[in-house]
């Protein structure tokens, strides 16, 4: 649950590794980017979609 609540505390750290999970925890396959328009609006995983609103006041 706290990684839910802020994926920061995980993505902040230097290690690749770590990253790679925040993005495989947070997005729904990989994520696309377009030459023009730049990277594109991931999905976003079930765990994010179902905690929608739930750590807001």
């Amino acid at each position: 649950m706290d990684f839910l609540a802020n994926p920061w505390n995980l993505w902040k750290f230097d290690r690749m590794d770590a990253k790679r999970t925040v993005l495989k925890l947070a997005f729904e396959g990989n994520l696309t980017n377009c030459r023009k328009e730049g990277l594109r609006t991931p999905e976003l995983s079930m765990p994010f979609n179902a905690s929608d609103g739930f750590f807001e006041g």
